[in-house]
């Protein structure tokens, strides 16, 4: 992985739902460490993703409403000042 990037990824299997961005920096989403970015619906149990560290997000993985498994790689957060 390249310095700076860090991967958001699925704490437990089920289908992602993305949350609404909260705030724009540069064209892109700018995330807040601890924000939440989706909820993995796992058939009644929900999970909260959140982002780990605070940055620009810089890539989607996955699609609204895809099936995902744990660990699998949902997002890329460019981390501020990198």
């Amino acid at each position: 992985m390249m310095d700076g990037l860090r991967v958001v990824v699925a704490p437990v299997s089920g289908r992602v739902r993305l949350l609404p961005p909260r705030a724009f920096a540069r064209g892109r989403e700018l995330l807040g460490e601890g924000q939440a970015v989706a909820v993995i619906d796992g058939g009644g149990d929900k999970t909260t993703v959140i982002s780990p560290v605070p940055g620009l997000l810089d890539g989607m993985l996955v699609h609204e409403g895809e099936p995902v498994q744990t660990g699998q790689a949902l997002m890329v957060v460019r981390m501020e000042g990198a």
